[in-house]
């Protein structure tokens, strides 16, 4: 069930999925048990501040460059394949 997965997801812990956080040049996104399509990095704002789609390679793990980005927290969108969407906070050093 879409509805109870996508509720599911709080149950983990953000440094299961994002390492390193805090970040400084590379982030990578993991997911265990699911393919990633997408991820999205919002600014604390709500705007759109890098987004990447995943390759066929890389099915369940994908590496952001955020070294451009201004230091701070920031939110990053992972939608999966199933069309899951995972929120988590990151920190930019």
């Amino acid at each position: 069930d879409l509805h109870r997965r996508r509720h599911s997801f709080p149950t983990r812990r953000s440094s299961d999925l994002l390492a390193p956080n805090p970040a400084s040049d590379l982030l990578t996104v993991t997911l265990e048990d699911e393919t990633i399509r997408g991820v999205s990095v919002y600014d604390m704002k709500g705007n759109l501040v890098l987004a990447q789609k995943a390759t066929e390679r890389t099915l369940n793990e994908t590496t952001l460059g955020v070294g451009k980005l201004n230091q701070g927290a920031y939110i990053i969108e992972i939608t999966t394949k199933e069309g899951v969407i995972h929120r988590e906070r990151f920190v930019k050093e």
